[in-house]
């Protein structure tokens, strides 16, 4: 497929430059510190309104520890809600050593291994998508093909599912009437491999020049994701209906980009370069509405709460981790300030990140570092 790269509309051509060169490509490709200058981001856009009467946000919070599930693994990169559970894709150390866990939690029955993988290299997320919950293998045993793990129920033993030609995969997402993964192919180029349920496997329907697509969601019509940092100017990857992928320059140098989150119809991204970071909301129609309140902090995960708030969980990239909260979606203050790195960063690996849920009308937090779960307690 064709593969360019453009300015997302403009909009953020003001940001730090658009275009500019990037850093040179790895899996543990450095973040930019999160104690540089939070970038300005230009909109034209005026922010969406917030659902109606969000409850105010929470004044005196605290994190309370729920627990850790036994023999678990230190690093929780998502949580998810299914089947009446809290779910947590866990890895050891993600794409740089062997070991990958799903577990489930509620608070009658704590915590129950439902996979162990001493031989993938990591479960980074879980999607809960038409009544199933799917589980991609960043990093299975060998080479190709990969695989997405299929849970039916939360009782039900997951069916291991195969994506052809995939030696990584990363995400699954709806988008065009069908479940896409997004990975890496044993070509090297960044893909898109579209479900059959007919027959229970995953086929090419997209190749790129970025080497992986990794962590996505659908905006007008398109497909966006983040990439693996290659070296070229593009933060994210747009893949249209055709399958061509299309590279997004945001910011000056090539961003590492460990999120992108879909909440309130639109998309909620970290951004972070050489030359600092963003946190912004790409809207439908193009527009880039900059999250502001938002200082010395790299936000990793971004939740909408059954009180009509968005909450969200970082670290500065040290020894300080945080929570965030916000009534409208855009403007953020701080909630929870705590002096360890249990939401910190996995060394350098972007992949290694901090989660959020809502579930069962509280907000918990999976921590990268100490695998153990925790409760935001108003």
């Amino acid at each position: 497929m064709r593969a360019t790269t453009t300015c997302w509309l403009g909009l953020l051509a003001a940001l730090l430059g658009c275009g500019g060169g990037g850093g040179g490509g790895g899996r543990t490709s450095a973040v930019a510190p999160a104690t540089s200058a939070t970038a300005p981001v230009p909109s034209s856009s005026t922010p969406l309104p917030p659902p109606p009467g969000p409850a105010p946000l929470p004044t005196g919070a605290t994190l309370a520890r729920v627990g850790a599930p036994p023999g678990g693994l230190p690093v929780i990169s998502d949580l998810e809600v299914f089947d009446g559970a809290l779910w947590l894709a866990t890895s050891l150390d993600p794409l740089a050593r062997f070991g990958a866990q799903v577990w489930r939690w509620d608070p009658v029955g704590g915590f129950v291994l439902a996979l162990d993988d001493p031989t993938s290299q990591g479960f980074l997320r879980a999607r809960a998508l038409d009544g199933k919950l799917y589980v991609p293998d960043a990093d299975p045993d060998g080479l190709a093909p990969g695989y997405v793990h299929v849970f039916d129920s939360a009782v039900a033993r997951p069916r291991r599912t195969t994506v052809d030609a995939q030696v990584h995969g990363f995400d699954v997402v709806a988008w065009g009437g069908a479940l896409v993964s997004l990975g890496g192919l044993d070509t090297a180029e960044s893909s898109v491999s579209r479900f059959d349920p007919a027959l229970g496997r995953w086929t090419v329907a997209s190749r790129g020049p970025f080497s992986r697509l990794k962590y996505g969601g659908v905006l007008d019509g398109a497909l966006i994701a983040t990439k693996r940092v290659v070296g070229s100017a593009a933060d994210l990857v747009r893949v249209d209906a055709a399958g061509v992928q299309t590279g997004l320059d945001l910011i000056a140098g090539e961003a590492n980009v460990p999120c992108v989150e879909a909440l309130r119809g639109a998309l909620y991204v970290t951004l972070a370069s050489s030359a600092g970071v963003a946190h912004v909301r790409l809207e439908p129609g193009g527009a880039v509405v900059p999250l502001t309140g938002i200082s010395g902090a790299l936000l990793f995960d971004f939740v909408e709460h059954t009180d009509g708030n968005v909450y969200a969980v970082g670290t500065d990239g040290a020894q300080t981790s945080f929570v965030y909260g916000s009534d409208d979606g855009v403007v953020f203050q701080r909630l929870v300030t705590v002096n360890d790195a249990r939401f910190g960063r996995v060394g350098n690996n972007a992949d290694g990140r901090p989660s959020i849920a809502s579930f069962q009308g509280r907000i918990y937090l999976g921590s990268s570092t100490d695998g153990a779960l925790y409760r935001l307690d108003p």
